[in-house]
């Protein structure tokens, strides 16, 4: 399946795709997480047994596939480690302190408690999936992932993580102010909506947005982050 959030601007010639594609056009961006959940919903209606998500701003090793397909009969939740350019680590993340950060480990099982994966590349059994309901569609886009893997781990603990690295693009390479703008919002939405559990995940989530929106901030020599800041995360996330 192709899902195609672009804008209605964006031409696609949907008779170049190969034959067996599914397209699906969503002018509306709807969001990454109603994306995953359509996939899912429609895997599941066509009996397939697991859902492997890809973006096309990963690249993927030549024996990627292989290897998907050796563990999948046998782990219900697997993921490859993502680099940025060759060497920077993007994921697993090490989702326990107050930074997220991306770490290089070996290949392995490591607990969704600690450690998660980013969306690209994730294996996960439908069965699985189904159980912990999905992606949270409020969070749609930005720690989309994190939340997800929390689902996840009532039911199943751990992930598997495999023996190859995928390669990343990464959005935050953009330097156009503008376009730094519009995705912070977009960043401070998805935050917004993060279920917390305690005032320590509250916490958490407020450093690492005004962190964030710092960072823009410098990057811009601006002020307007620290304005949408208040204006589209203090006051719809009040601390």
């Amino acid at each position: 399946m192709i899902y195609d959030n672009s804008p209605e601007d964006h031409i696609v010639d949907t008779r170049l795709l190969d034959r067996r594609a599914v397209y699906v056009r969503d002018t509306k961006n709807s969001g990454l997480s109603h994306a995953y959940n359509y996939a899912g919903a429609y895997a599941r209606q066509e009996g397939y047994t697991h859902l492997l998500i890809l973006d096309q701003d990963t690249t993927f090793p030549p024996h990627a596939a292989e290897v998907y397909q050796n563990i999948a009969s046998t782990c219900p939740l697997s993921a490859p480690s993502l680099h940025i350019g060759e060497k920077r680590p993007f994921s697993p993340v090490d989702v326990k302190g107050w930074t997220l950060k991306g770490v290089c480990l070996p290949p392995g099982e490591y607990p969704l408690t600690r450690f998660s994966p980013v969306n690209s590349g994730i294996c996960v059994r439908l069965d699985l999936f189904n159980q912990a309901g999905g992606y949270d569609e409020n969070v749609k886009l930005d720690y989309a992932d994190f939340v997800f893997s929390r689902r996840l781990s009532p039911y199943h603990s751990v992930f598997r993580l495999l023996p190859f690295v995928a390669h990343q693009d990464f959005s935050d390479n953009v330097t156009d102010t503008v376009q730094l703008l519009r995705r912070l919002r977009l960043y401070l939405n998805s935050a917004t909506n993060i279920r917390t559990t305690s005032f320590m995940e509250k916490a958490k989530i407020v450093y690492q947005t005004f962190r964030h929106t710092l960072s823009i901030g410098f990057r811009t020599r601006s002020l307007s982050p620290l304005t949408s800041y208040v204006r589209h995360f203090i006051l719809k996330h009040p601390i």
